[in-house]
């Protein structure tokens, strides 16, 4: 069975919407089967995979972000953060971009970043005067934050399939993450600047400076990500006296690895046992909540290492085929330039993107486009950082575009209002991911200072 003919079946499957793990499985039972390899090396590989400690990560960062949702301490952040900013003209949208900054250190999901924040913030800059579109397509800019900053699950997922360092792909993070909010921040700033020149008396009405007491998705049992959970006017100190020791989680996460004290899986294990003693301490604590959260870190914790899994299957066949010393040999006549690497590789990730999910797109891809990368030079953390918000661009992507009906689903937008709304994002988006692309160091400085 030739690599073209897998690249064939697999998308055929996808065609008749077989489920891509089971795709990748009976891809590969085919073609053991057909090669006359034992039928056991199936099994085998997706053990090897998964009989490793980083794999613990996953599901703690996961149930982490979880605890913080159903014990509220996600609303404490949303609530202190919105007192400092709701003073002055357009800081929906200026909150719209620091809330994604701190979400993405407690989450690092997209889509949970739009769950728990969307709404809130859509319907407060349609109360401040602002366009309810242009909000939507800064929240899915801004929600491409969450999957860079760590805890990152698409990060951990891409340092298992390149086989390099979880630490450092983690760490890597930090800084294109801060350096795409402040690009972000500039943009709306500068959009703010243009509106108040526009209409020299805008300000915030009353009613924006309200606390919205419900966030999209939240039921009388289950309550969303990010559920504000009332008004009631309580002193500023108090509020922050409550978020202090929420977001202290974020810096110690990242310094928790940067100074070499714990790994990825022992973070994310301390952070859930600290955010545990934090409900307690608080009066929060409930079974229910904690089943509910619990019983959904194990439905996104399972998906994402079943791929995994499932996708070790697919790398062994292409090392197996020599698909990627062919895929590397197809790039041998572009020359030896870096840049040009990037631009293939960003039109097609971009494209792929729109249809398959971004964890799938890194499973499947990294092992074609590492060798390729190494031979150029490119270090393995800033193909992952390109790769990552690249599939983060392929979300707020038509047709297929996650993001897009997350939006959707919490400002009540239509679709056609949305896409367009997307548009002067993606150039801002575009200049990102050129910079990431050109400048290795915003990947490469952090990392590299940290392990010199």
């Amino acid at each position: 069975m030739t690599g073209a003919a897998i690249l064939l079946a697999f998308v055929l499957l996808m065609l008749v919407q077989v489920p891509i793990v089971l795709a990748l499985i009976a891809i590969a039972f085919a073609y053991f089967y057909v090669s006359g390899f034992p039928l056991t090396i199936v099994p085998y590989t997706m053990y090897k995979t998964l009989n490793t400690f980083t794999i613990v990560a996953i599901p703690m960062f996961i149930f982490m972000g979880e605890l913080l949702s159903r014990f509220g301490f996600a609303a404490d952040i949303i609530r202190i953060t919105r007192r400092m900013f709701r003073e002055k003209f357009g800081y929906s949208l200026r909150l719209n971009v620091i809330l994604s900054l701190i979400f993405s250190g407690m989450s690092g999901s997209a889509i949970a970043d739009i769950g728990a924040t969307g709404r809130m913030l859509i319907n407060a800059s349609d109360r401040e005067g602002i366009r309810k579109p242009f909000a939507a397509g800064l929240t899915m800019a801004s929600a491409t934050i969450g999957p860079i900053f760590p805890p990152s699950i698409p990060l951990l997922v891409y340092a298992i399939a390149a086989n390099t360092s979880s630490v450092r792909m983690l760490i890597a993070g930090v800084v294109p993450a801060i350096a795409i909010a402040a690009i972000l921040y500039i943009f709306v700033s500068i959009y703010i600047a243009m509106l108040r020149r526009r209409h020299t008396n805008a300000t915030p009405t009353p009613q924006a400076l309200k606390t919205d007491t419900h966030t999209s998705g939240s039921s009388g049992t289950e309550p969303a990500i990010g559920e504000i959970g009332g008004a009631a006017q309580t002193p500023f100190w108090r509020d922050l006296a409550l978020s202090l020791p929420t977001l202290s989680i974020i810096p110690a996460i990242t310094g928790g690895m940067i100074f070499g004290l714990l790994s990825p899986s022992e973070v994310g294990a301390a952070a859930v046992v600290y955010i545990l003693v934090l409900a307690f301490a608080y009066g929060r604590f409930t079974l229910g909540k904690m089943w509910l959260a619990f019983r959904a870190a194990i439905v996104s914790s399972s998906a994402v290492v079943i791929l995994l899994a499932a996708g070790s299957l697919y790398s062994t066949i292409m090392v197996n085929e020599g698909i990627s010393q062919l895929a590397a040999s197809a790039f041998d006549n572009i020359g030896d330039n870096p840049l040009v690497f990037f631009l293939i590789i960003n039109l097609l990730l971009i494209i792929v993107g729109m249809f398959i999910d971004g964890l799938t797109i890194i499973i499947l891809l990294t092992p074609v486009l590492m060798p390729i990368a190494l031979s150029l030079g490119i270090q393995p953390e800033q193909l992952g950082i390109v790769m990552v918000f690249n599939t983060m661009i392929g979300m707020m992507t038509p047709p297929f575009g996650l993001s897009i009906f997350a939006v959707a689903s919490v400002s009540g937008l239509k679709l056609g209002e949305i896409l367009r709304s997307i548009l002067p994002f993606y150039a801002v988006m575009l200049v990102c991911l050129f910079a990431l692309s050109a400048v290795p160091a915003i990947s490469q400085w952090l990392p590299g200072t940290v392990f010199q």
